[in-house]
């Protein structure tokens, strides 16, 4: 199974206000049968908790220019989310 990653930053957006900027990790599966593309964010405890209470979480991405709607699945022991993409729209 061929996985890419992309690694950078970006604007977390909690059920539509900026929460603010977070770095992340996402894999993305090339084959297999698990298309799920999943990932981390962290850098920044105040956006990361906000999200935890949100109803809709977005990642705004500037390369490549696209917006992610998250799904949060758990915070890790260091203060960041790992989390699921549900959804990419081109930004």
């Amino acid at each position: 199974m061929a996985v890419t990653l992309l690694h950078g930053t970006g604007n977390l957006v909690c059920d539509g206000v900026d929460a603010g900027r977070v770095e992340f990790s996402i894999a993305s599966p090339a084959d297999g049968p698990d298309m799920t593309r999943c990932g981390k964010v962290w850098g920044n405890r105040q956006a990361i908790a906000a999200s935890m209470d949100a109803e809709k979480i977005e990642l705004i991405v500037s390369e490549p220019s696209e917006t992610l709607l998250l799904d949060l699945q758990d915070l890790d022991r260091d203060g960041g989310a790992l989390f699921s993409v549900l959804q990419a729209t081109a930004a």
